[in-house]
């Protein structure tokens, strides 16, 4: 069970105070609700379930890698790509990158879905 007093639900504009509890086994989220929890509420169960309180720490949802690119107003001639795909290098050029190590590190960072742009790759993709 996660708590904090900064989490970003969905439908609301604001962070706020929230539980979310995670099926150990499977890693997935069972249940999100507003409102801070403590150790207390999960008495009965503290022999199996570990509440961690984040304190102020934001927690957000999974982010998604995009590609995209801004205008700017003020020179219209010059623009901001925004460009967040990957180069996972597979096969031919793991020791680069791969799917292994590239995945682990979009899920460090709080990515759930990344988006493949083969290059380099041997054979080509």
């Amino acid at each position: 069970v996660l708590t904090s007093n900064n989490v970003q639900l969905l439908g609301r504009e604001e962070l706020c105070p929230a539980t979310i509890e995670v099926e150990c086994a499977s890693g997935k989220i069972i249940r999100v609700r507003a409102g801070k929890t403590d150790e207390t509420e999960y008495y009965d169960d503290r022999d199996t379930v570990e509440v961690l309180d984040l304190g102020d720490l934001v927690v957000l949802p999974g982010l998604v890698e995009y590609v995209a690119m801004t205008v700017l107003p003020s020179h219209p001639y010059y623009c901001i790509v925004h460009s967040a795909h990957v180069h996972l290098n597979e096969p031919g050029h793991t020791d680069w990158e791969g799917f292994n190590t590239g995945t682990r590190a979009a899920v460090a960072g709080g990515f759930t879905t990344v988006v493949d742009m083969p290059i380099d790759s041997v054979p080509p993709t």
